[in-house]
């Protein structure tokens, strides 16, 4: 019996893909968690009841989590429960999420649009250690890699991300929990990284590079 636990903030998300989940005869949902605290209490508790039936064997994750950075949350999953396997479920579709997940130790990730099939194939592969970048994910990653341009991290990502929306600093900072002047800090980084001198041009270059969707 493969046991999920299902982390989103959309309650209906976790409904639908519980319900899609249990129709399978190998598969259970053993919890749901909105954020990243619940997730790790959830973890947590499994840990303490190794071998019982309310283990976990894998996380199937949303990187849109209300109190914490998703992809920061992978990562601390990752090194704290080595032996459960993280699935990425998420509406993030640039590559350098998914370079950046594979380091962090994700075992899988997947698009929110993929098909029910493909999704219940990864959650089965995961539990046998297989990374799984379904599609044309694996090269798109491997393209990604190979660019002389310069990374960005995950938050600097973020905060450009809420510079493309049209958000001034100080509501960037409300946005991610910071302040002010860490989200100058972050612009003032992203800004020499891609050799532009304006916020409208890093959001331009950005786009050109594929790092976020026009």
């Amino acid at each position: 019996m493969i046991r999920v636990l299902l982390v989103d903030d959309h309650t209906l998300v976790r409904e639908g893909t519980r319900s899609l989940l249990e129709r399978e005869a190998d598969i259970r949902v053993v919890g749901e968690a909105g954020t990243a605290a619940a997730a790790f209490r959830a973890l947590a508790d499994s840990e303490e009841a190794k071998g019982a039936d309310d283990g976990v064997d894998v996380v199937l994750l949303d990187l849109g989590l209300p109190d914490q950075n998703g992809v920061e949350a992978a990562e601390r999953m990752a090194a704290r429960h080595p032996q459960t396997a993280i699935v990425v479920l998420t509406a993030h579709t640039a590559p350098q999420y998914r370079l950046r997940l594979l380091d962090v130790g994700v075992t899988a990730y997947l698009d929110k649009g993929c098909a029910s099939e493909e999704l219940l194939a990864t959650v089965r592969a995961a539990t046998l250690g297989a990374h799984v970048l379904p599609g044309n994910n694996l090269a798109a990653v491997r393209a990604w890699s190979r660019r002389d341009s310069p990374r960005l991290t995950a938050r600097e990502l973020e905060v450009l991300g809420k510079v493309a929306e049209g958000l001034a600093n100080k509501e960037i900072a409300g946005a991610l929990l910071v302040s002010e002047r860490t989200v100058e800090y972050h612009m003032g980084n992203i800004m020499s990284k891609l050799d532009v001198r304006s916020r409208v041009q890093a959001v331009r270059r950005a786009q050109e590079l594929g790092w976020l969707v026009p």
